[in-house]
C-alpha cells in the first residue's frame, strides 16, 4: 500500500513538474515574440487528482462496404441462370449471356404476364452468343425468369 502511494505521488510530482515546465516554455516563446515586457503571473496551487491516468482507447477503424459493381454480367447456361441470386446497388447494368443451346426470354415475374417490373423484359427470345441488357434503377427485389422455360429462374436485389 506504502509502495502505491510513494509511487503515485512520485508520478503526480513528474506529471505537474512537466506542466509546469511546458508552460513557462510557452510563456518565454511568447514573451521573445512580443515587443512590450509583461509581468509574469504569479503561480497558484492547483488541486491536483491522485486518481490514476485512464489510457486512452484506441478507436477501431469501422469497415467501409465493398461497393458492388455498376455492370454485372449473369450468364444463362442450358441449367439456368448463374448466377441466380445476385445484390446489386441502384443503378447497375446487368448483361443477360446466352451460353445455351435455345433462346433466352429474360422478363421478371410472374410468368407469362412479367408484372412485377414490365419493364424488365427483353419482349424477345435472344439467341445463343447474343443478350440482353437492363438497367435497374427501382429498388427491390426481383424475381425473373426465361419466358421460354419458365422453370429456369433467378432473383435480383437492388439496394
Amino acid at each position: 500500500m506504502n509502495k502505491t502511494i510513494i509511487s503515485l505521488i512520485v508520478i503526480l510530482v513528474v506529471l505537474v513538474a512537466g506542466v509546469i515546465y511546458l508552460t513557462r516554455e510557452a510563456n518565454d516563446e511568447v514573451a521573445d515574440v512580443s515587443a512590450t515586457p509583461t509581468d509574469s503571473p504569479a503561480l497558484t496551487a492547483t488541486p491536483v487528482s491522485t486518481s490514476l491516468p485512464q489510457a486512452t482507447p484506441t478507436p477501431t477503424p469501422t469497415p467501409t462496404a465493398t461497393p458492388k459493381p455498376s455492370a454485372l454480367t449473369i450468364k444463362y447456361t442450358d441449367n439456368g441462370y448463374v448466377p441466380k441470386s445476385v445484390e446489386i446497388s441502384a443503378g447497375t447494368k446487368v448483361t443477360f449471356v446466352n451460353e445455351s443451346s435455345r433462346l433466352m426470354w429474360t422478363a421478371s415475374s410472374p410468368h407469362p404476364t412479367h408484372t412485377d417490373l414490365p419493364a424488365f423484359d427483353s419482349k424477345q427470345g435472344t439467341a445463343m452468343g447474343q443478350n440482353y441488357v437492363f438497367t435497374f434503377t427501382q429498388k427491390g427485389t426481383w424475381s425473373y425468369h426465361n419466358h421460354i422455360k419458365a422453370s429456369d429462374t433467378g432473383t435480383i436485389t437492388v439496394k
